[in-house]
């Protein structure tokens, strides 16, 4: 597994930066039946402390579990994670996509 010690890509600048989970699935059934994936959402978390970034740096935007990714309109975790990333918040992303 890729950790701070041996990825020569990750410096000290990137972890300066938020790192940005954004969890989401398409519908409240895809919620309550497939909770693998969203374990495997959350996991990312976990991820970015293995290579690196203090908790304090880890956000989780997961307001917008069980809303369609067709539209943005309703998901606010999405406008928030948008926001954040055309900040100087954030620069690397990691995502699970499943629709």
């Amino acid at each position: 597994m890729l950790t701070r010690q041996n990825n020569l890509k990750l410096r000290p600048e990137h972890l300066d930066r938020q790192a940005l989970i954004y969890v989401r699935q398409s519908t409240i059934i895809q919620v309550r039946d497939h909770t693998g994936s969203t374990t495997r959402q959350y996991d990312l978390a976990e991820r970015a402390l293995s290579l690196g970034w203090p908790r304090e740096r880890i956000r989780v935007i997961d307001q917008d579990q069980g809303h369609s990714g067709a539209s943005a309109v309703g998901r606010d975790g999405f406008q928030s994670l948008r926001r954040s990333a055309s900040s100087t918040q954030a620069r690397s992303f990691a995502s699970r996509l499943r629709d």
